[in-house]
């Protein structure tokens, strides 16, 4: 993590994935094609 420049790339991965299991936690039916979005989200620059 570089705080100068706002790199936070890790985060980006552990995020995903934090929203995808807890989508699954809390709604057990979803399909995986739901799931999968979870792995394509977008983040944006906070500056």
């Amino acid at each position: 993590m570089d705080p100068i420049r706002g790199n936070h790339t890790g985060l980006n991965g552990l995020m995903q994935s934090y929203l995808k299991e807890e989508w699954r936690g809390r709604v057990p039916e979803t399909s995986e094609d739901i799931c999968s979005r979870f792995d394509n989200l977008r983040f944006i620059s906070l500056e």
